[in-house]
């Protein structure tokens, strides 16, 4: 494996790194040399590590174990996320833009304020999350799981529905894309006080939904 230094970071061949690089890459002193660009860290057990202010450039992220880890305001752009675990990890403030993310858990992690942006999330555990103001964007969330999430105050714009369960969830002050067909975005149980769907005009969700009844 070669490792090629410059003075403002590290890229490391697409082979697979290990966890003793990715810790000698986190002590970087500036949060701005935490870049991992091109790496492979499939299967790696990255549990409890600090990645606060790190970037992720296109990395395979595939079967790998981030739960407990502090991902605190990190940036992944153009990563493929299979099959990952993140619960119980705090992504608060973290940023996906363009790759997906796919199978992979979110229980119990703190993802407040996230930003989701052409994300294809397909399939993936966010259950008794705290998504707090956290915002997705053209984002397809086809089976994805919120249930029993605080949600409150987040949005979903230009988002793709299918079979996207949010039972029990907090879903006060949220904002909803309009969907007519209720089965494929379920708010059974949810708490959806202020909480409002985009159909020209704001609706509330639960007079949405009712209308949505007559139009399947």
């Amino acid at each position: 494996m070669s490792v090629n230094v410059s003075a403002e970071m590290v890229t490391i061949s697409p082979n697979k790194i290990t966890r003793k690089q990715v810790e000698e890459k986190l002590k970087a002193r500036e949060k701005r040399d935490r870049v991992f660009v091109d790496v492979n860290m499939s299967e790696l057990d990255l549990s409890g590590l600090d990645f606060q202010g790190s970037i992720f450039l296109n990395v395979t992220i595939d079967k790998t174990v981030f739960k407990n880890a502090d991902l605190h305001s990190t940036r992944f752009y153009d990563c493929n996320v299979m099959g990952a675990d993140f619960s119980e990890a705090d992504l608060t403030k973290t940023i996906f833009a363009n790759g997906q993310v796919m199978g992979s858990t979110f229980e119990h992690a703190t993802l407040n304020q996230t930003q989701w942006y052409g994300m294809t999330l397909w399939d993936n555990r966010m259950e008794h999350a705290s998504l707090k103001e956290a915002l997705f964007l053209h984002a397809d969330l086809a089976d994805c799981r919120f249930d029993r999430s605080n949600l409150q105050g987040a949005q979903f714009s230009l988002v793709n529905y299918d079979y996207t369960s949010f039972t029990g969830a907090c879903c006060r002050e949220a904002y909803f894309d309009y969907e007519t067909r209720r089965d494929y975005a379920d708010f059974d149980g949810a708490d959806i006080e202020s909480a409002q769907m985009i159909k020209e005009v704001f609706l509330p969700v639960e007079e949405a939904l009712k209308e949505g009844e007559t139009d399947v």
